[in-house]
């Protein structure tokens, strides 16, 4: 919500109020919040990065749990590699797909609160409505 109320700033003082001063002033603070969110969404992508990583350990742990338990038929009837495959490619397809769920699902739901905290503190007559 910051980064474009500040762009929004910056075109004011640019052009309808023209204020050097404020211009630059805003400028430095829309430079200033775009590297705290860059900042911020790295440290989300990495802490997601290991999520992801653990969740797909933990997976593959409880598969490769779950086959040893298995009777020895089982392996008689089933292929090798539909078993390899299932340890390698759909633990990872699994715990990337919720991981990435998750990363999307938690970014919505702070933006929402954030905006809607802007926009309380810009005029709560209109959030009201």
């Amino acid at each position: 919500a910051a980064i474009p109320y500040l762009t929004g700033q910056i075109i004011d003082f640019a052009s309808i109020d023209p204020d050097r001063n404020r211009f630059h002033t805003t400028i430095w603070q829309l430079l200033l919040a775009s590297f705290v969110c860059a900042v911020f969404s790295g440290i989300r992508g990495g802490l997601f990065t290991v999520a992801m990583t653990r969740l797909n350990v933990r997976i593959r742990k409880a598969l490769f749990h779950n086959l040893l338990q298995c009777e020895v038929g089982f392996y008689d009837t089933t292929k090798t590699g539909e078993i390899t495959s299932r340890l390698a490619a759909d633990t990872t397809t699994v715990s990337d797909q919720v991981c990435l769920n998750m990363n999307v699902m938690l970014r919505s739901i702070f933006q929402a609160s954030m905006v809607l905290a802007f926009m309380f503190l810009a005029s709560w007559r209109l959030t009201v409505v």
